[in-house]
C-alpha cells in the first residue's frame, strides 16, 4: 500500500484531518503534543475520509501522521503535518483579543518565521522565537528584525439589523510595525536596502501571507491592510545605547478586522 496523503485544517482548538489514498482500507490518525512526546492514536476511518480531533490545548504545537491499514498490512506513514494552536484571544478581553489573535497569526506565518530567524529549532522552539519577536510595546531592547503592535484608533460595535437585539457586529483595527537592520553592504544604497526589506522574503511576502490566511481556521478576520507610515530609513545620526550608529528600515500598517 502507498503512504496516504494528509491535510489538516485548524479551527480554534479543533483539527480536521483529511486523509486521501486507496479506497476501501482503514486509515489511522496519530498525533503527538510536541516532537518529544509519544505518538497516540487520535482516530480511524474507512477511507479516504476525514477525522476530527477536538478540544486541543491552546499555545501548543501538534504533530500528525496517517497510516493505511489493510488487515495485518500497514503502509508507510504520511508526511508529518503540524498545527499550532494559539493563546485563546477571548481570554485576553475585548480590546486585547484582536492584538493577541494577530500575534498568533503572524507567529504562525512561515514567511515571518523565515524573516525573523525562527527556523533552526523544533516546531515548538520556532513558535516561541517568533512570538518573542512580536512586542506589544515598542521594546527597543529586542534585536532586529522584529514586529511591534499596539492599539488601533478605531473600534465600533453595532447591533445586527437582522438579528437579536444583543448581537453586535464588531470591527476595529490594530497598528503593526516592522523593523529590520540594513545589511552593511547596503548602508549607502537606499534602493537595494529597501528592496531587501520590502521585497520577496521581506515585508511584502509577510503581508501577502497574512491576506491569504485572513479568516481561515480561526485566524483573525482581517478586512483591510493600510500602509500608514513609511516605509523609510531611520533618521541619520541615530545611535544605540553604546553610541554606535544604527541603520534600519521601518514601516507601519493599520490592520482592520471584523
Amino acid at each position: 500500500m502507498s503512504a496516504p496523503t494528509l491535510n489538516l485544517e485548524l479551527t480554534g482548538t479543533t483539527v480536521t484531518a483529511s486523509i486521501d489514498g486507496e479506497a476501501g482500507v482503514s486509515y489511522e490518525l496519530y498525533m503527538a503534543a510536541g516532537s518529544s512526546e509519544p505518538w497516540a492514536l487520535a482516530g480511524s476511518v474507512l477511507g479516504p475520509g476525514e477525522i476530527e480531533v477536538a478540544d486541543l490545548d491552546t499555545a501548543q504545537v501538534y504533530l500528525f501522521i496517517a497510516i493505511a491499514k489493510d488487515g495485518l498490512n500497514y503502509s508507510l506513514p504520511s508526511t508529518v503535518e503540524t498545527v499550532t494552536t494559539g493563546v485563546d484571544p477571548a481570554s485576553e478581553g475585548l480590546f486585547i483579543a484582536p492584538m493577541e489573535a494577530l500575534k498568533n497569526m503572524l507567529a504562525g506565518c512561515p514567511s515571518f518565521r523565515q524573516w525573523c530567524g525562527a527556523t533552526t529549532g523544533t516546531s515548538e522552539e520556532n513558535l516561541q522565537v517568533a512570538l518573542n519577536k512580536i512586542s506589544e510595546i515598542h521594546d527597543k531592547t529586542l534585536a532586529r528584525p522584529y514586529a511591534y503592535m499596539t492599539f488601533g484608533d478605531d473600534y465600533n460595535a453595532e447591533v445586527n439589523a437582522g438579528g437579536s437585539r444583543n448581537y453586535f457586529a464588531e470591527n476595529g483595527n490594530v497598528l503593526l510595525c516592522f523593523e529590520a537592520d540594513i545589511a552593511p553592504a547596503h548602508i549607502n544604497d537606499d534602493y537595494a536596502s529597501g528592496k531587501a526589506f520590502l521585497g520577496a522574503g521581506g515585508i511584502g511576502t509577510i503581508i501577502t501571507e497574512l491576506m491569504s490566511l485572513a479568516g481561515l481556521g480561526g485566524y483573525l478576520n482581517i478586512t483591510g491592510i493600510t500602509q500608514t507610515d513609511g516605509p523609510g530609513r531611520n533618521p541619520k545620526g541615530e545611535v544605540d545605547k553604546n553610541k554606535n550608529p544604527v541603520h534600519y528600515w521601518q514601516v507601519w500598517f493599520q490592520i482592520s478586522w471584523s
